[in-house]
């Protein structure tokens, strides 16, 4: 696969998982997400991917990789 379709798929399950559907409208959650979506490369997806754990322990979300 290449990054975008990577991408796009993380992005995809992320927005349909339970705890972005149910975040605030205007937080933080929904935010970092979106900004997954439009990372250019690697290295910008990535910085966000860190965001993105940051939320998961504040919000004691597990979220697994393979």
């Amino acid at each position: 696969m290449t990054f975008e379709e990577k991408r796009d798929a993380i992005v995809a399950l992320l927005r349909n998982s339970r705890w972005v559907t149910k975040a605030d409208e205007c937080g933080r959650l929904r935010e970092i997400v979106d900004n997954l979506a439009a990372g250019e490369d690697a290295e910008e997806f990535d910085g966000w991917w860190d965001e993105l754990y940051d939320e998961a322990g504040y919000d004691r979300i597990w979220i697994a990789t393979h």
